[in-house]
């Protein structure tokens, strides 16, 4: 397993790992295809605007799993910690340690550089919760949709 930086010619990519991560959500709207895949390319649209105001330096990657694309990693890596903008795996390649993999990754690296380590997660995906608490993540906030989680070797 590795993580490469994205290329401009691997857009379609990116927006594919999207559209998997909300796809069972906005079909039962009662939506047509296109409709769907309009309103999945504006939300997409947006949410890189959105990620790229609050992390300039955003590093976006691609998963690859046995020399195949199987998802995408967005990394903030600030001065005092690391953010996990998002991490997101396609369906047919979940469950198999890919997630486990990259994050701990991330988490030796923040150790040797003395940082925390944040993210967000959706809080109705339970199998992501249950990953970042086996992990050694801690829930520091939750709103109306998130929880807000961290990492700090201080705790682990």
């Amino acid at each position: 397993m590795e993580t490469t930086k994205v290329r401009e010619e691997e857009s379609n990519f990116l927006f594919e790992v999207y559209e998997s991560s909300r796809l069972s959500e906005v079909s039962t709207w009662g939506w047509e295809q296109n409709q769907i895949t309009q309103f999945l390319k504006m939300q997409y649209q947006l949410q890189q605007q959105s990620y790229l105001i609050h992390y300039p330096n955003l590093e976006t990657n691609i998963i690859y799993f046995q020399n195949k694309k199987v998802g995408r990693l967005l990394l903030a890596n600030l001065f005092d910690k690391q953010v996990i903008v998002d991490i997101t795996i396609l369906p047919n390649y979940q469950n198999r340690g890919i997630g486990t993999y990259i994050i701990s990754n991330i988490l030796k690296d923040a150790k040797n550089q003395n940082k925390i380590v944040q993210l967000s997660v959706f809080y109705t995906n339970k199998q992501a919760l249950k990953l970042y608490e086996q992990l050694g993540f801690k829930k520091v906030n939750q709103n109306e949709m998130y929880i807000q989680m961290e990492w700090s070797q201080v705790n682990n």
